[in-house]
C-alpha cells in the first residue's frame, strides 16, 4: 500500500514525484543513500530510461531490453543496492537487459499504467510482472484516490504523514507488543503477523481485499492482453510474504492469524494463472524451502529480502525462465 511506502525511504517530498496516471513516480536523476528498519545503508540512483520527467532504479540500457519487470518493493529489490536487486541479477545471468521499472507501494492498477505509458514503448519480448500479498487493498486505496484526481497531492501526503506517524516511538511499541522474533542458528528475524490483519490487509475477511481483488484480477488479464498485443510473453511472479516463509519456525507462537489467512493471496493468484492460461512462478515454496536449511533470506526487521534472498530469487528465476 502507499503507507507501505515505509519505514525506511524518504517519502513524497524526497524521491517521489506526483503523477495524475501513476499516483506518484520515482524523481529522474536520483542519487542518494538511506538506511533500512535494520540500519544498514543502501544507495537509491534513478536513471531516465530514455523518458522524461521520470526516473526507474535500473543501471540503464543498450537499445531495447528483453525484458521489463513491473511491480512493487519486491520487484523493486528495496533496500539492497541496485546491483544486488534480484532483476539486475538476472539481467547478468541472462545477458540480455531487464528494465526494472517496479516502485515500491505500487498495486496493478499503477503496474498495468507503468507498462502502458513506459514500458511498450520500450518493446520488451518478455514482461515480467511481480505479484505481493497485499496487491489487493493496494488496488483498492489506489482506485479510490484514482476517482478523485484533484485531491491525489493532498491524500499522498497525507497518506506518507500516516506513515511517519507509525513509525514515531509509539508505532514502534505497539509494532514490537505483536513481534515474535526467533534468533536461533543461522537465521534471526522479527515478524509481525497482525501488520497483514490490520495494517497492510492480506486476509480474506478485509473489505480492501476483496474489492481489490477483482481490480487486480481485470489489471492483470489487461496487462497481459496489452504485452501480447505487443509480441512479448508475460509471466507472473508471486511473491509471498516473510511470515509465509518463516511460518514453520514460528506458528506456535502465532495466535492473531492462521497460515490460511495469510496465503490467501497465492492460492487466490495460483487458481486464477492457471484459470487464465498465465504463465505462473509461485516462489512461495522455493524460498520455504530454502529457510528450512537455516537460510537468512530476509533483513531481521525488514520484511524485504536482503542481499542474500535476492541471489536466491534471482537464481529460482532465471532457471524457470530456461525451462520455459
Amino acid at each position: 500500500s502507499i503507507l507501505r511506502i515505509t519505514n525506511s525511504f524518504p517519502l513524497l517530498d524526497d524521491f517521489l514525484l506526483h503523477d495524475a496516471s501513476l499516483l506518484y513516480k520515482f524523481k529522474p536523476d536520483l542519487k542518494s543513500s538511506v538506511p533500512n528498519a535494520d540500519g544498514i545503508v543502501h544507495e537509491v540512483e534513478t536513471v531516465s530510461l530514455g523518458f522524461d520527467g521520470i526516473g526507474f532504479r535500473d543501471d540503464g540500457i543498450n537499445g531495447e531490453p528483453y525484458a521489463i519487470v513491473v511491480g512493487d518493493s519486491f520487484s523493486l529489490g528495496m533496500e539492497v543496492n541496485m546491483e544486488d536487486t534480484w532483476a539486475e541479477l538476472l539481467e547478468q545471468k541472462l545477458g540480455k537487459d531487464v528494465a526494472n521499472m517496479a516502485l515500491y507501494g505500487y498495486g496493478s492498477i499503477q503496474e498495468k499504467r507503468m507498462l502502458e505509458l513506459y514500458g511498450t514503448k520500450l518493446n520488451p519480448k518478455l514482461v515480467i510482472w511481480g505479484f505481493f500479498a497485499n496487491d489487493f487493498s493496494d488496488d483498492f486505496e489506489a482506485d479510490k484516490m484514482l476517482k478523485n484526481e484533484e485531491t491525489i497531492p493532498e491524500k499522498l501526503y497525507s497518506e506518507f504523514s500516516t506513515v511517519r506517524l507509525i513509525w514515531t516511538s509509539i508505532g514502534k511499541l505497539k509494532r514490537a507488543a505483536d513481534s515474535i522474533t526467533y534468533n536461533y542458528s543461522n537465521l534471526d528475524f522479527t515478524l509481525w503477523p497482525n501488520q497483514w490483519r490490520y495494517l497492510y490487509p492480506i486476509t480474506p475477511d478485509s473489505n480492501a481485499v476483496q474489492v481489490g481483488e477483482k481490480l487486480t484480477k481485470s489489471n492483470i488479464l489487461e496487462a497481459k492482453q496489452i504485452a501480447e498485443s505487443r509480441g512479448a510473453e508475460f509471466v507472473l511472479i508471486i511473491f509471498p510474504t516473510k511470515d509465509e516463509v518463516y511460518w514453520q519456525y514460528v506458528k506456535d507462537k502465532v495466535k492473531s492469524i492462521t497460515l490460511e489467512d495469510l496465503d490467501y493471496p497465492v492460492r487466490v493468484m495460483k487458481q486464477f494463472c492457471e484459470e487464465n492460461n498465465i504463465l505462473c512462478l509461485d516462489l512461495t515454496q522455493p524460498l520455504i524451502n530454502q529457510s528450512s536449511e537455516g537460510r537468512q533470506l530476509y533483513f531481521p526487521l525488514d520484511g524485504h529480502f536482503n542481499e542474500n534472498g535476492n541471489r536466491v530469487v534471482s537464481d529460482i528465476v532465471y532457471q524457470f525462465l530456461m525451462k520455459t
